[in-house]
Formats: C-alpha cells, sequence, structure tokens
C-alpha cells in the first residue's frame, strides 16, 4: 500500500484538534497501531472493529511509517509491529 492509498481509508483532517480517524468511524489510526502492539492480531482487530477491514490495518502502519508521531508511546508500538513481521501489503 502507497502513501497514496491511505487516504482512501483515513481522514487525516476529521476537523480542527482532532486526530486522523478511519473515514466514516471514530476509531484512529493510533488506536489501532496500539492494538497491534498489545499483540492483538488482525482477526481479533476485525472482530473488535467489523466496520474494518485488513487494508484498514495496513493503512494505519503505512500512515505512521510516512507521518511520525512525536508520541514515544507510539513510535515504540510501530517499532514493536514491524519487528514482529506485519508488514503492510
Amino acid at each position: 500500500m502507497t502513501v497514496e492509498e491511505v487516504y482512501k481509508y483515513i481522514n487525516v483532517y476529521p476537523g480542527k484538534g482532532a486526530k486522523p480517524v478511519f473515514w466514516g468511524t471514530g476509531i484512529t489510526p493510533e488506536h489501532i497501531i496500539k492494538d497491534l502492539s498489545t499483540g492483538m492480531d488482525e482477526a481479533e482487530i476485525l472482530k473488535q472493529h467489523p466496520q474494518l477491514s485488513g487494508q484498514h490495518i495496513r493503512a494505519a502502519i503505512v500512515y505512521f511509517q510516512a507521518f511520525p508521531s512525536d508520541d514515544q508511546m507510539l513510535i515504540i508500538a510501530l517499532r514493536g509491529i514491524l519487528l514482529q513481521g506485519i508488514v503492510p501489503g
């Protein structure tokens, strides 16, 4: 997935002061990154958030690789995810 494709899944300008969210949901890519970092797998995340798809999860990973957060916990979480071999397709 390319950075350009991420915008099909993530609304990066949801409103003044708001964090990016997946289109049509209140779910943030940040939330998905944190879920992955706790050891949840794709199936568990999709069960918890049936309105998402595997592409949403990959979009969250690509988004945070392309636009790193200043949040140190997210940086550590993303590194762990990438080390686990969860690679966007």
